[in-house]
């Protein structure tokens, strides 16, 4: 089953501001991190990028040295996941964002969940009795029983409420 990709992350600006770790790190380093996030979060695999340090200072924009000081202080203050691919200086780096990793683990369990809901609920027999809404909540319902608008049986409103309109359709 095809997953669409949701449009936008939650970006929770007391939790950036808070991260201790974050904060310790350079200025140039935070804009590097948020300009990653974003990109990790359009990536195919999402919360996950990957590429030579070349390639990911023409991504966000750094020189060389400013990406440098980025791996250095991910690294060691871990606010994300850094993975060398090579022993080359200039070899592939794999860079992870937990939280986006963590949201989309949930995401897909929830998605997983819905379909199997859904699969129990397409699985009820319909009655013809049942209108729709109750169709989806249970297999078991009760008869509609029917009304019309000559009826002498008035319904109860609590109080402070307006009755609405019976609708009579042709």
């Amino acid at each position: 089953m095809a997953v669409g990709k949701n449009p936008a992350f939650q970006f929770y600006p007391g939790d950036w501001l808070k991260d201790p770790q974050l904060r310790m790190a350079a200025s140039s380093t935070r804009g590097i991190w948020i300009d990653l996030i974003c990109a990790m979060w359009e990536a195919p695999e999402r919360g996950v990028i990957e590429g030579t340090p070349a390639q990911f200072c023409k991504l966000v924009g750094c020189s060389a040295d400013e990406f440098s000081l980025f791996l250095s202080e991910a690294k060691s203050l871990r606010f994300a996941n850094v993975r060398e691919m090579s022993a080359d200086p200039q070899g592939a780096i794999r860079i992870e964002c937990r939280r986006i990793l963590r949201d989309e683990k949930q995401r897909k369990e929830w998605v997983k969940q819905k379909a199997n809901q859904r699969g129990r609920a397409e699985s009820v027999p319909e009655s013809a009795d049942c209108p729709p809404n109750v169709r989806e909540v249970s297999a078991h319902c009760p008869p509609v029983s029917s009304s019309s608008p000559s009826s002498s049986k008035r319904e109860s409103t609590p109080k402070g409420r307006k009755r609405k309109p019976e609708t009579t359709w042709p």
